[in-house]
């Protein structure tokens, strides 16, 4: 009496789990049909526990041949874990779903059933796939900007990625600057300037529009501007920072304030002309009156 209760005991125990567990528990004949299969199914499709009992596993792969693979593995295996396979819902709604499996055999060693537990892990993959997606294109706008973009641990100052355009604006390789820091390469020119960014940063979290000098591979002043944010990202701290060449800019207003210059001396030339050529048409007037009056002089005077 006292084996019978505490066998009742647990099998109550042991439904209530089956009744409530999380993910779907079932177990199928090798053939593909569904023998068991626990009421959570129904938390997770459109299907009722009742319907799918005694129902063939091929008419829910989205792919049936993806069931003869899966036993093959078994067969060879005896178990799988985090296999991942696609199912279909009553509406034809597909389901990645993510499977633990053990092959059950009998005493002479022959597979019997199949028994399993699956979790449907649509979200996660398709969240997956979204960041994977943004990722990609962070990478792409990373790589092919032309501003020079930099990626620093905050905890040693080293540089975890370049791109392109920074390559480019100081001339050195990626390989040359990846694992370093700014100071060990001597980057800034100016060590106020380095300040100004610190002191932005610490203050405010971000920095914008800092206009700096930088040195580059060959010591040359390369002039830039800079904005800068600390962030977070996978439990480590970093620091973005996007910077603007502005040696095309400077040497373009350079050139402009030269061309100005050189207006303003051609404009002062003419002016300089013209108030001559005025005073030379003035003289003219008086000369041609003396030149005048000394042809009629001469024309009256009888000594040769």
């Amino acid at each position: 009496q006292k084996t019978y209760k505490a066998l009742k005991k647990s099998e109550i125990k042991y439904r209530q789990i089956y009744a409530h567990l999380v993910d779907v528990y079932y177990e199928a004949s090798l053939d593909g049909i569904i023998l068991e299969i626990s009421p959570s199914i129904e938390k997770h499709s459109q299907y009722k526990r009742e319907d799918l009992v005694g129902k063939s596993l091929y008419d829910l792969y989205t792919n049936p041949l993806e069931r003869d693979k899966l036993v093959g593995i078994l067969i060879e295996r005896g178990s799988v874990t985090d296999y991942e396979i696609n199912l279909s819902d009553l509406d034809g709604t597909q389901h990645i779903c993510s499977m633990n499996i053990e092959l059950i055999r009998n005493t002479q060693e022959i597979p019997v059933k199949i028994v399993g537990t699956f979790r449907d892990v649509t979200e996660r993959k398709q969240a997956e796939a979204a960041l994977q997606e943004s990722e990609e294109r962070f990478r792409i706008a990373f790589q092919t900007s032309p501003n020079a973009i930099t990626l620093t641990n905050l905890e040693d100052g080293r540089y975890i990625d370049v791109n392109q355009g920074f390559t480019k604006m100081l001339g050195y390789s990626r390989e040359e600057v990846v694992g370093r820091s700014a100071l060990a390469l001597n980057i800034w020119c100016n060590v106020q300037d380095r300040e100004r960014l610190r002191s932005g940063l610490e203050t405010h979290g971000l920095v914008e529009n800092l206009e700096a000098d930088f040195k580059d591979k060959q010591g040359q002043a390369v002039p830039g501007l800079m904005s800068a944010r600390l962030l977070t990202f996978k439990d480590q701290d970093l620091l973005l920072a996007v910077t603007q060449d502005l040696t095309a800019m400077k040497r373009n207003e350079r050139e402009k304030i030269a061309a100005q210059q050189h207006a303003a001396e051609q404009e002062k030339q003419g002016l300089v002309g013209e108030i001559a050529g005025k005073i030379a048409h003035d003289f003219n007037n008086i000369l041609g009156i003396v030149m005048g009056n000394t042809e009629l002089a001469l024309m009256d005077c009888k000594d040769s």
